[in-house]
């Protein structure tokens, strides 16, 4: 039996602050738009996880690539 995965990750100090100067100027978009959908930081997580990491390799040394060979 699969064990549940833990639910939360720790984010580097300059990786929340990005994701919070990004969901602001999201939701800003919208409202400037007349959209009143909120993006919180994680929804920006989760489609970046469901997009991109089906795209995470590993390359000869062990390093962390996207299958494009971009390097993380």
């Amino acid at each position: 039996m699969k064990e549940p995965l833990i639910k939360t990750i720790r984010l580097k100090d300059s990786e929340a602050i990005d994701l919070k100067d990004i969901s602001y100027e999201l939701t800003r978009k919208n409202v400037m738009n007349g959209v009143k959908t909120i993006y919180r930081e994680s929804d920006i997580v989760h489609f970046i996880l469901e997009a991109k990491m089906h795209k995470i390799d590993v390359n000869d040394k062990g390093e962390l690539i996207f299958k494009n060979g971009e390097k993380n």
